[in-house]
């Protein structure tokens, strides 16, 4: 007959210590939700105070209400508004609205907008993985910036500023798709950033659509780029031996300068087949299609063949656009031009 196995306190011990440091390594739990509400009756009143409680995996659920603050985050949480209707955020004093310099965030939710006239972003990302999805911004600054970034995704989020909608600088591998954005400085811009997906976007009445800046491996495609002064410029400081642009799939329309800026390459230097660009003839090029009767481009772009049919449509929420009650489906050429 074998020995019976006996615990001792001392292995017990042993046990629980391993048993607390797998937990901490995996993770431990799905974390903890710190409620907020400017009007009392949740865990805290102002959001940056249940954030500095807060530990990482945690979920700051924000209730309905004007939070007049301005939001330092450093911990991987979930920022949850109660919707860019009803939950605003609103910085007392001239600042970044969101600054996020921590991993693994998400912000959802909001109403950002500010008073001060200056270059102040609404978010501000230096950070890797990171989701900014859901939310409304206003601000006389840039929407959302990131710098020294990567694996950001910027999602169905409505973006109405005076000065740039999106800049990503010295990032990589950036996701802007879904968004309204209109009625501002430049829309997109790419600063010396790479691996980025552009994809099902409105682009409309900005100065420059989307700026690409010295960035490589970029994919723009099946976005609205309407009445803004340039849809797409390309502009590099330095060449480098790959561009590898491409660009499948939009609609150019009502563009006042170029659907797509890229004087100066070589005519097969871009990718940009397969486009709609206002008219069966294709775009205008005064050398390889002059007799077309669509959006105007320059040398550096292969543009053959292209879309002849004006049967795409773009999937918009209304609400966004004209008070609507719901979302449709509008096609290019009817979507409610309401922002002047």
């Amino acid at each position: 007959m074998g020995r019976k196995f006996r615990w001792s306190m001392p292995m017990i011990y042993l046990g629980i210590i391993v048993l607390l440091c797998a937990l901490f390594l995996t993770g431990g739990g799905a974390g903890e939700t710190i409620t907020v509400d400017d009007d009392g009756g949740a865990d805290f009143e102002r959001i940056q105070d249940a954030l500095n409680v807060s530990q990482d995996g945690d979920t700051i659920r924000v209730f309905a209400g004007t939070y007049r603050e301005y939001i330092y985050l450093n911990k991987s949480v979930s920022l949850i508004g109660n919707g860019s209707e009803t939950t605003s955020i609103i910085p007392s004093v001239d600042h970044h609205i969101i600054s996020i310099s921590s991993g693994n965030v998400t912000v959802a939710g909001f109403y950002i907008l500010n008073q001060f006239d200056s270059h102040r972003s609404g978010v501000s990302i230096e950070s890797n993985n990171v989701t900014i999805i859901d939310n409304r911004i206003s601000v006389f600054g840039s929407g959302i910036t990131t710098r020294y970034s990567e694996n950001v995704t910027i999602s169905d989020n409505e973006i109405f500023v005076r000065w740039y909608g999106i800049v990503s600088q010295d990032s990589s591998q950036i996701s802007i798709e879904n968004n309204v954005i209109m009625n501002c400085n430049g829309g997109i811009n790419l600063i010396y950033s790479n691996n980025s997906i552009i994809r099902a976007n409105i682009i409309r009445n900005n100065n420059d659509g989307v700026f690409i800046i010295s960035s490589n491996d970029c994919v723009i495609g099946s976005n609205l780029f309407s009445e803004n002064g340039n849809g797409i410029y390309i502009w590099y400081l330095f060449e480098p031996p790959s561009f590898n642009i491409t660009i499948h799939a939009n609609h150019f329309v009502r563009n006042l300068k170029f659907a797509i800026h890229s004087k100066g390459y070589s005519n097969d230097t871009f990718d940009g087949r397969d486009n709609w660009w206002g008219d069966v003839s294709g775009p205008f090029h005064k050398t390889l299609n002059p007799n077309g009767s669509g959006e105007n481009i320059t040398e550096g772009l292969r543009f053959i063949p292209w879309l002849t049919e004006d049967d795409i449509s773009i999937y918009v929420d209304d609400d966004a656009l004209s008070g609507g009650d719901g979302s449709r489906l509008y096609p290019y050429n009817r979507i409610p031009c309401v922002f002047g």
